[in-house]
């Protein structure tokens, strides 16, 4: 938006309307503008080899994305509070009458809309393979819940990111930590479940060890099935995709509609309980009136 030369509106939140005409596209270091520019380029073999070529490969484009906004989604959220701290301005923002809430969806909104603007870049491609690949006619719903499941990666990464800045003191460790807690949800869970099944297949912990990859878009992705034009006998018919074929994820066959529901409430919850914990953490820390919230 323009430089405001009016009055703001009395419902207006004054924290979103400043973050929006701020140089927020200016963020970031020269490495990240590096980052962002070489997955798009790569995003074009990526699309022709996943959603192309091999159609059963879709949900690897999809962690592809995911991939793509866990390396930019928390470099815009991750200094939200701390840059406030670092510029000294954080003290002044308190004596005001703004409440936590204002303060923190204004500051969430305006990091999420870049990261997922950036992220939705990516996205394109998968509704042009909807539009030319008759094979995803019968695959809506799967698409519909791959954009789900990039959207609730774009909305976790930045409510995580400020969770950081809002507990940490420099960006820097908020930027780090924020890396870390990712890696735990969504990678970890993954490699414990692979080691579970390989070396450990008749442990009675090993399904309970499996059962906490919900955390991972990752899993959620080649869990959701997806159906392609099965030829071998003949004719055509249409057959769901086995993740065995090339979308078998780490040995394991997922391709279990209830992971995905899994993952939708799971993540859904760990963003409200963050939202919540930030707002304790601004009336309990800095004693702000919660009374409007």
């Amino acid at each position: 938006p323009p430089k405001r030369e009016t009055l703001m509106d009395d419902r207006t939140n004054p924290i979103y309307d400043k973050e929006m005409r701020s140089e927020i596209f200016g963020q970031g270091t020269l490495m990240l503008r590096l980052a962002i520019q070489i997955s798009m380029i790569l995003a074009i073999p990526l699309m022709a080899v996943f959603l192309y070529i091999y159609r059963s490969m879709a949900p690897w484009y999809i962690s592809y994305v995911c991939v793509f906004n866990i390396l930019v989604g928390p470099v815009f959220s991750a200094g939200s509070v701390t840059s406030e701290r670092e510029r000294q301005t954080l003290d002044l923002l308190l004596t005001t009458i703004i409440t936590p809430f204002q303060f923190l969806w204004g500051k969430l909104i305006s990091g999420l809309r870049v990261s997922s603007v950036l992220t939705s870049f990516l996205l394109w491609p998968l509704l042009l393979a909807l539009i030319m690949v008759p094979e995803y006619w019968v695959n809506i719903p799967t698409i519909v819940a791959y954009l789900i499941i990039v959207g609730l990666t774009c909305l976790t990464t930045a409510v995580l990111a400020l969770f950081c800045s809002t507990l940490f003191q420099k960006t820097g460790t908020s930027l780090i930590v924020t890396y870390m807690v990712i890696l735990f949800l969504y990678v970890a869970p993954l490699a414990s479940s692979f080691f579970a099944r390989n070396y450990f297949p008749d442990s009675p912990a090993t399904p309970y060890v499996e059962y906490s990859t919900i955390t991972s878009p990752f899993a959620a992705a080649f869990n959701f099935p997806i159906y392609m034009d099965d030829l071998s006998e003949g004719k055509s018919k249409w057959v769901r995709a086995k993740s065995g074929d090339p979308g078998q994820f780490m040995g394991y066959p997922m391709n279990k509609l209830h992971h995905f529901v899994g993952y939708f409430f799971f993540t859904i919850l760990f963003n409200l309980i963050l939202f919540q914990l930030m707002i304790w953490w601004f009336g309990s820390r800095w004693r702000v009136s919660m009374s409007s919230n």
